[in-house]
């Protein structure tokens, strides 16, 4: 997912731009989703919105993983079950976090 702040923008057009959405739509509030398949058992989403917060407020809800439940509707458990740094990176910022998430979903609807 892209979280961009009104600080950080380098060059709006370049930075906001995916498949055919503009920086005017995502502007006015619409969510660009870009779906990928992998294998026949996973596949990959990619999300792109403009929010109008700071970074760090907007980690801080995006990591907020006890609360995935709240927004994700088929999430019934989501929480961290271990934190470890990492120093790969940077060792003063960069940590892994492994997380246990339930899910339920209805085949018969």
């Amino acid at each position: 997912m892209t979280v961009t702040s009104p600080n950080s923008f380098r060059s709006p057009a370049s930075q906001f731009v995916h498949g055919d959405r503009s920086l005017a739509s995502l502007l006015n509030g619409e969510i660009d989703l870009k779906t990928q398949s992998h294998t026949a058992w996973g596949a990959a989403v990619t999300a792109q919105m403009y929010l109008p917060l700071e970074r760090t407020a907007a980690w801080a809800q995006l990591t907020d993983y006890s609360r995935w439940v709240q927004y994700f509707p088929d999430l019934t458990s989501s929480h961290v079950i271990q934190a470890d740094k990492s120093f790969e990176d940077n060792p003063a910022t960069t940590i892994r976090k492994r997380l246990y998430q339930a899910a339920k979903k209805s085949f018969y609807s």
